[in-house]
């Protein structure tokens, strides 16, 4: 019986680089969205199976961080003339092994916020917390 030995295989991380319209942001704690198409289920005569057809996209974008005293997104959530605006996310996976290696993903994500809220904390940083919801599915983009 043999046993196995290290192949030197290297499983490196991913860092992040976040970026929401147009401007970097290095103090975002999380970031997390999901995407997907509802599901509409509908019987079909004689079959047990039944048809499954793609429905309306849905996402949705939920971001915590620390606040910042330039570039400030909570005009984000503000409306303009009763309609909250579009702003464009872009969210970076970089292969900790070397910048612009195959590894890395960009994805780019639109949306609108849907609550935004600021909490201060005993540290004394503020903290920001907002949700929005995808106006179109992500695309990626791998370098």
């Amino acid at each position: 019986m043999s046993v196995p030995v290290a192949q030197n295989r290297v499983w490196p991380g991913v860092t992040t680089v976040f970026v929401i319209s147009g401007v970097t942001y290095t103090a975002v704690a999380d970031i997390a969205w999901q995407y997907g198409y509802r599901i509409h289920e509908e019987p079909v005569t004689g079959s047990n199976d039944p048809y499954l057809g793609t429905g309306v996209f849905h996402g949705e974008i939920s971001i915590d961080g620390l606040g910042s005293s330039d570039a400030r997104w909570e005009g984000l959530a503000n409306t303009v003339s009763g309609i909250v605006p579009t702003f464009g996310i872009t969210w970076q996976g970089r292969d900790q092994e070397g910048i612009g290696a195959s590894g890395n993903r960009t994805w780019t994500i639109s949306g609108k916020f849907s609550e935004f809220g600021v909490r201060g904390d005993r540290d004394n940083l503020v903290r920001i917390h907002a949700k929005a919801t995808m106006v179109t599915a992500p695309t990626v983009v791998q370098s």
